[in-house]
């Protein structure tokens, strides 16, 4: 009796041994391994080279403001892509210093991105399955072309897209045919001291603070464009130089070096005071 439950429990002991070896090499097996060791949460800064100026985006808590070149808020949701890259699931790679890393076009790099100090390198694309070569520490990889574009993107194409930043609060709107202030009592009057409805006045404000482009470009000098001058509770005046077309509301910012391209429809509600 003893001996059948000494070889039992050796029995079981074999078992279960070679029951967690199996789990450990299957776990080994399908690990994900990621591009980057950096988890995306610890980045708080991240720099794109630019030979003539690089673009710089810092978080300011769960958001993101680029410092240069234009000190805006940051498009968040792009912004998250790039950290995305750094969780890229891979699988085979090559360690840099077997390869010829001019010929992948990763010395000097096509482009590149830095994570706080962490930097993966972009190389040319691959001509049989298009995918390119990235460079990230000290390994070189071949992944889908998907962030290269905008990694090498203008760098208003992170700026966020819209108008005005959150928190802001209008104090006077001086648009190109009438100018709007808010009078010590919060109501408001025209540029003749005649009151306009609060209704309207606070729609007005409402349509500016709502807007959201289509797409920010670096800012370029437009004929007839008419000038929007908006003053802020804080003292801060921003001006705006606005263009239309048939196709388009063109809302420059000379001092920030963008601008907002939106639908047309945005004319008249940005322009004009609505109607009760």
């Amino acid at each position: 009796m003893q001996t059948r439950l000494l070889l039992n429990l050796f029995l079981f002991i074999t078992v279960l041994a070679l029951a967690v070896t199996a789990w450990f090499v299957y776990q080994d097996k399908h690990a994900v391994n990621y591009l980057s060791s950096l988890p995306p949460a610890q980045v708080n800064r991240i720099v794109i080279p630019r030979e003539h100026g690089d673009i710089i985006l810092s978080a300011t808590g769960d958001n993101w403001r680029m410092e240069k070149p234009h000190k805006l808020p940051a498009h968040n949701f792009r912004v998250q892509s790039l950290l995305g890259l750094l969780q890229t699931p891979v699988n085979q790679s090559y360690a840099s210093s077997e390869l010829d890393l001019s010929q992948l076009g990763l010395m000097p790099a096509r482009a590149s991105i830095l994570f706080n100090d962490r930097e993966i390198r972009f190389g040319k694309a691959n001509p049989v399955n298009h995918k390119r070569y990235l460079l990230s520490e000290q390994r070189v990889y071949l992944l889908d072309d998907s962030l290269y574009p905008l990694v090498s993107a203008e760098a208003a194409s992170l700026v966020s897209l819209s108008l005005l930043e959150p928190g802001m609060t209008i104090q006077t709107i001086s648009l190109p045919d009438i100018t709007l202030k808010k009078m010590p009592d919060t109501t408001w009057h025209d540029q003749h001291g005649k009151s306009v409805a609060a209704d309207s006045a606070q729609q007005l404000l409402d349509n500016w603070r709502d807007a959201s482009a289509y797409a920010v470009h670096a800012y370029m000098s437009r004929d007839k464009a008419r000038a929007v001058k908006l003053e802020l509770d804080n003292q801060t005046t921003i001006h705006f130089l606005v263009a239309t077309d048939n196709n388009a509301v063109i809302i420059g910012r000379p001092d920030a070096g963008v601008e907002y391209h939106l639908d047309a429809q945005y004319a008249d509600s940005l322009l004009k005071i609505p109607s009760n």
